[in-house]
């Protein structure tokens, strides 16, 4: 077995708010990203569904749901704004809060899909969406020079942590 290699931590850290949604059909909370520290660790430059070019860039973003943290995965392109879905998905909450968008997609095989981050969403709660589909388009962060999108997977009301979330990433390319 591999021996996990160290991240090592940027010189600033992350505050940038995102929006999150859980539950079929309400809002839980809106929470901010905290103590982020910017990845710089070859394992995760692997090009990256969601967002064409996508890096990931920081596997210790959090959200807070119910008032407990959450990890999620931040992914960064300099690229592209425009969010796709690698995967058949349908849409099962939009929420929202000052122009800021949420997705909370369903898999077939009953993956829950969050991504936050989002500035334009071209979907309608309840449509199910084919794969290769743009969905929305994310926000430029002016201090890191990205788009930047959070993604979030839970599956039997479990977070999964930011290595599963990656092998499902790596599974679903």
């Amino acid at each position: 077995m591999k021996k996990k290699q160290m991240l090592q931590p940027a010189m600033f850290r992350m505050n940038i708010c995102m929006i999150i949604i859980s539950g079929i059909n309400k809002i839980v909370c809106i929470g901010t990203i905290v103590s982020g520290l910017l990845a710089c660790n070859p394992a995760f430059s692997q090009d990256v569904f969601f967002l064409r070019d996508g890096k990931v860039i920081s596997d210790s973003s959090f959200r807070i749901e119910s008032g407990n943290k959450r990890r999620s995965i931040r992914i960064g392109s300099s690229s592209s704004d425009s969010v796709f879905l690698p995967l058949p998905v349908k849409v099962i909450n939009i929420a929202s809060i000052e122009n800021v968008y949420g997705l909370m997609l369903e898999t077939e095989d009953k993956y829950y899909i969050y991504l936050g981050n989002l500035n334009k969403i071209f979907v309608q709660r309840g449509q199910r969406i084919l794969n290769g589909k743009v969905v929305g388009q994310v926000l430029f962060d002016s201090s890191f020079h990205l788009n930047l999108l959070d993604i979030s997977i839970k599956k039997d009301d479990k977070d999964l942590d930011p290595d599963e979330i990656l092998n499902y990433l790596r599974f679903i390319k």
